[in-house]
Parts: structure tokens; sequence; C-alpha cells
């Protein structure tokens, strides 16, 4: 790092992120950092990150990097300051526009650049297909026209990791520095950021013409100066446009990302051994995700790991996979603890380490609430290696079950930690963790780091390692979303008719309320639709039963409460109706998330009223788009109001009959049954084989009159 001491580099969105992590480790490489942010208080407080004889090295300037005038007034304060610009990298082009990026009037900036920079222009992909979006590479990228050494480098997977994302960018540095390309005008396209590797194409002037298109073909001779550079014609640059989706680590959905060839890993890769990647074979998981990739390797290295990513990402074998590796170096009873917010979850996760373990005779303890807590017992009597809980069940065990405790586990994942945290199991976990040991490997998978997740990190994780497969909220090119605006008192009618409209697709719908699930399954029951609801006041055996029913298809419709919008692994939603639209924006992004699934395409629709604007502008701006409405004809749907209006009355009847029997009424004598309580009527049960002959999933379109 020699060469690079006393070197000035400007790093654009330095307060948060990335950003922040690269203007730390380039201080500590010895150069000199000028961190650029409308937050410029947040860069200021890098500096406690720092030893103390390097703090000066880092200086914050305020900049709204989306205003050129503001860019042209702080590069030239930069260039009286420190004499020049060494190397800038700009990250700022991952979170919003950027007039390095995106403007019209860049000549001056151009200019400035130009003349001030000779170094590393460094980017994500976000960033980079910015620019090809708006066919401004040349100019922003200055192959053509700067003088001497000026690189573009960007992520072609962009993990977000902070680790492999800044030492990158330090390597690549001194890494071009040391390869003698100083004086020459090159493109990087970093293809894999695994800690400590940093590899990468080289692209001469004379190829620029080829980045904005399809692979990047390297001449041997470049290729060949570079001991990390592929080089090989077979690693085209084809992850461009497909790699934003990876197969995902749920057993239904871990497929092969076809636009990742040049950097596809194997299971081998990631350090598995024979008995886990036969495994991974049998349950057809060709390559690891994206999520899986970054974690298991530190997993398997013995680091504590905070997850970053969304439901569908592969996470569940991310933790599973090391734990079982370790389990079979060192076995013992009760290994390892998983905590989940939701029952279903925990099944599902349950289901993937006996599936995982089938060959290494694992035994497995789902302990969640619902369940007869003697069986339970006796199932922990049998000491389990792996114990998958809900937090409030587990602890009932604890404080009860004569015999158990924890103080042997080695492994601690708690998944969904922030769902965890918002359920109110806050008192739950301080108790759990003064069960358990202090030495012991925590994973800790979320999909935001809200407040109360960092404040768990900071108790029960140990100088842990982040991997963020997505820092922001947002949803998959594949799903088309819609909106449709309706009068609240229409809304039953406008289900309908959109169900009618789309027959022959699965359906989840998604309601507020227990009740109004509850309530809305039997008037679509009926109306002949065969549909079944999934509540948080369902006993565990009739949830399960619901879920299975829908999972086999011999139901079309499921309808649920949030419980269902994060974690349940349903692989075969075509359509999801926001029925009720949800309170917190992040939510939709749970409940969307339902479809759209491993590469296949989804609908999803939310239901707004004249109640639910300020609610649905929300998530407008959560998304950061504006919908379309979905078109439907007023005159259609009104047909069907007088068949709504008898189904909704008879749903009224059978909803009163339900709640009588719950409350000690009558007709109590399926009050135990594993069936869901909208089929214990008889006529409700006629219509639906009526309209389906006898099997489920789809049904006919209605005629209308």
């Amino acid at each position: 790092m020699e060469q690079w001491k006393n070197r000035v580099a400007v790093v654009t969105g330095a307060s948060a992120g990335i950003g922040a992590a690269i203007a730390v480790d380039l201080v500590k490489a010895g150069m000199t950092v000028v961190g650029l942010s409308r937050r410029v208080e947040r860069v200021e407080a890098l500096k406690d990150k720092l030893p103390g004889n390097l703090r000066v090295n880092l200086h914050a300037m305020k900049c709204d990097i989306t205003q050129e005038e503001e860019i042209i007034r702080v590069f030239e304060l930069i260039d009286a300051k420190f004499n020049g610009i060494d190397v800038l990298i700009n990250n700022a082009g991952l979170l919003r526009k950027t007039a390095l990026i995106d403007n019209d009037n860049s000549d001056i900036i151009r200019e400035i650049i130009d003349t001030n920079v000779m170094g590393l222009v460094f980017c994500t992909r976000e960033a980079y297909k910015s620019m090809e979006k708006h066919g401004r590479n040349s100019h922003v990228v200055h192959i053509n026209s700067v003088v001497g050494h000026h690189l573009l480098c960007y992520l072609d997977q962009p993990s977000q990791n902070m680790y492999p994302a800044s030492k990158f960018a330090v390597t690549a540095i001194t890494e071009i520095h040391r390869q003698e390309f100083i004086r020459s005008k090159h493109h990087i396209k970093v293809t894999s950021v695994s800690p400590g590797v940093v590899k990468t194409d080289i692209f001469l002037p004379e190829h620029r013409d080829l980045i904005a298109q399809g692979p990047h073909l390297l001449p041997e001779d470049v290729s060949n100066k570079l001991e990390s550079g592929s080089g090989n014609s077979e690693n085209g640059d084809n992850s461009g446009e497909n790699s934003e989706e990876n197969g995902v680590g749920d057993a239904a959905e871990n497929g092969t990302d076809v636009g990742e060839k040049e950097t596809q890993l194997t299971w081998q890769d990631l350090g598995l051994n024979d008995v886990l990647c036969e495994a991974c074979a049998e349950l057809k998981w060709k390559a690891p995700s994206k999520i899986q990739r970054e974690a298991i390797p530190l997993a398997l290295q013995g680091k504590d790991v905070i997850g970053l990513a969304e439901t569908g990402s592969g996470k569940t074998a991310a933790f599973a996979l090391p734990i079982l590796q370790s389990l079979m170096e060192t076995p013992q009873s009760l290994f390892a603890l998983i905590l989940t917010p939701t029952r279903e979850l925990a099944d599902q996760i349950g289901d993937q380490f006996k599936a995982l373990g089938s060959g290494i005779g694992l035994k497995v303890a789902v302990i969640v609430g619902g369940m007869d807590m003697t069986a339970q017992s006796l199932q922990l009597a049998k000491r389990p290696h792996i114990v998958i809980a809900t937090p409030g069940r587990l602890l009932d065990h604890l404080e009860n079950t004569k015999g158990f405790d924890l103080d042997r586990i080695k492994y601690l994942v708690m998944d969904e930690a922030d769902r965890i945290l918002n359920m109110d199991f806050e008192v739950e976990l301080d108790k759990i963790l003064k069960e358990i040991p202090r030495e012991r490997r925590t994973f800790l998978f979320s999909a935001t780091m809200t407040s109360k997740v960092r404040k768990l990190q900071r108790a029960c994780l140990r100088d842990p390692v982040k991997v963020e497969v997505s820092s922001k909220y947002q949803t998959v090119e594949k799903l088309q979303q819609y909106y449709v605006f309706i009068p609240s008192k229409f809304k039953d009618i406008y289900l309908l008719h959109i169900l009618n409209d789309l027959a022959g697709n699965s359906f989840m719908i998604f309601c507020s309320t227990c009740n109004n699930t509850l309530r809305t399954a039997l008037m679509l029951r009926e109306l002949g639709l065969a549909a079944v609801p999934l509540h948080g006041q369902m006993s565990q055996n009739k949830r399960l039963a619901a879920l299975n029913k829908f999972k086999s298809k011999s139901r079309s419709i499921l309808i649920a409460t949030d419980v269902a919008s994060r974690g349940l692994d349903i692989p075969h939603v075509d359509v999801v109706l926001n029925f009720d639209i949800p309170t917190h924006s992040k939510d939709y992004i749970h409940r969307v998330g339902r479809t759209a699934r491993a590469g296949r395409s989804g609908k999803a629709i939310t239901f707004v009223t004249q109640y639910d604007v300020e609610l649905y502008q929300r998530i407008e701006h959560l998304i950061g788009k504006q919908l379309p409405q979905y078109e439907c004809d007023k005159d259609e749907v009104m047909v069907l109001q007088e068949r709504v209006g008898e189904a909704q009355r008879s749903a009224k009847v059978a909803l009163k009959e339900i709640e009588d029997r719950k409350s000690g009424g009558k007709n109590r004598k399926n009050a135990d049954g594993s069936d869901d309580d909208t089929e214990q009527f008889v006529g409700v049960r006629k219509r639906i084989k009526s309209s389906k002959g006898g099997k489920g999933g789809k049904f006919k379109k209605m005629k209308r009159k």
C-alpha cells in the first residue's frame, strides 16, 4: 500500500453502507479520504472506527450528489485544498440519481473529473445499469477522453456485503498498480469478490464499445497479465441482465441462475463436505444462491453472521448447512437452537433440516405453540440434535419441563429476527439468552436492520460479519403490480369480479384481521369458490391443514392475515390480492413476495378505498414507483352485486354460528377437527364440490347475465 500513501480519494455516499466501509478501509490503507454526503455528521462519526493517528486523514464535506452545482462547487474546493484528486469512488448511484451519472448538462463535471481525477471510478452494477439506460457510458466513464489511468469498476454480483465491497476497492487499486497498468486506460469488471480474492476482467480503450453490449471477450494477452483474471471466452457477461434472481434455498425454489455462468460456484466450492453436497443434489439444488455463497464460507470459518435477506433468498440453507457440517465433526445432542416468529416457519425449517440430514440420522424437534406440551416434552427427552422453536413455547418448556435445558447449545439462530422483535418477544428472548452458553456461534437473519435488531446484535453476537443481499425494499422485475381504486362498500363485489376475471390461477388474498379473513372465506365459499382461511386464531392443526390444502392445490384460494406473508414456502402462487391494504408499508413487500418467486412471473393487485389513500401513497413511496390501475368494467362488476349481497348475508349467519360454537354454544361436533371452520357447513361443502367437479384448484369463469 506504500504507493498509495498521501494520495487523495473522494468517496460519494460515504455516510453509510458500502461507501462508509470503503472510506474507512482506504484511510487504513494510508490514503487521504474526502467523504461526500448530505449527512456530513455521519461521515465525521466514521472517525471513531479509525486509529487515533489516522483520523486526521478522513475529511467530511457536505454535498448533494444529485445537484450539478453542488458537485462543481465541492470538486473545486477539493482541488484547491488537496491539489487534485487521485481516486474517485462513485457509490451514490446505488441509492439515487447522481449528477455524475444522470445529468444531461454534465460537460463541466466531465471537465473537472477529466482534469483532476487519475484513478478509480467505482460503482455498483445498479449505477452501471443507470448509465446504460441513459446511454451515457462513454462520457461518464471517460474511457476515451481522460488522460492517464482512469477506470470504471463495478460489482458484477452486487452483494453489498461490507467486507468484500470495501476490500475489493482497496485491492483493485493496488492490483492494477502492481500489474503496471498505471499508464493505460482500462475498464475493469469485477467478477468475483469472495473474501481475499478479487477476480477482474480488463478492457482496453478499443473495447469500450463492448461495455454496453453482451459478453465481454478479453484478448488473451491482456487476460494473461492478471493472475486472477478469467480471460476465458466462456466467461461472458451474461449476468448483466439476469443475475438479479438466483435460485433460493427453500426446497421448492433452490434453482440455478442462468445468468451466473461465469462465477458459478458449486456447493463444494463453499467448503461443504461430500455428504451435504449429495444432500443438496438430492433436493435438486443445483447451485448456491447469493446469501448462501456469502454466508456459508463465513459460518464454516466459525464467525458470527448477520444475514440481511428477504424471504425466499435461501437463508434457511445458509445457516442449516454449516450447522450440520459442524455437527458431523463434533456430534452431540441439543447442538443447535433455531428461533422463529411463527409456527408455520418453524415447521418449514424443520422439514428442511430433516431433508438435509436424512443421511446422517439427524433428530429434529419442532417446539411451537398450539401443540400438546406433553408430546413435545417427550420429543425433548429424546435429546434431539436440532431444536426449532417459537420463543414463547420454548420458554414454557425451559420453565416447566423437567430435565430440559440449553446448557450445551453450540449454535443459536434467530430467523426473521426483526419480526420476532416486532411481535414483542423481547422479554422471552432475554430469558432464553440467559440460558444459553456464551461460548457459542450465533447467526442472526433479518429482512431489515432495525434499531431493535441492532440492539439484539450488540447483546448476543461477537464480532459479527454482515452479509447483505438486498439493501433496500424492492420487488422483483417479473412481478406485475396494480391497484384498483373502489368505494369501500363494493370491495366484495370487485373481489369476486377479479377472481372471476383471472380464473384458473392460484390466489393469496390478504386481510387485516382474523375476523375478516374468516368472513371473506365464508362468503367466497357461498359463491362456490374453493377458498380456505389461514389466521392466527386457528389451532395449529387447522393452520397446517389449511396450508397443506393450498400447497396440494386442492384449494385454489388462500385467504390469510399477515401470518402468511413471510417465511412460508408456497411455491405456486400466481396472484396476490391485498384485499385490506397493509398498515405497515414494509408488509406490502412481504405480501407480494409470495408470488413471482424463483424467476417466475406473478401479479399483485392492491384494493384502495377512499380511506386507504395515505397508506397506499406510503407504499408507492417505499417501492419508488407509481403503480398502474387494474382495469375493471364497472358495469360488469355491478352485475354481481345481488349475488354477492346474498353471499354476504349467508356468511354473516355462518360466522355467528362459528362464534357461538366457540363461546360454548351449540353445534360443537367438529370443534376439535383438523379442518378449517368454514367447511363445517354442509351447504357450503356442496357448493364447492359442485363448482369444482370433485377436484380442487381451478374454478371456471362465471357466466355473466
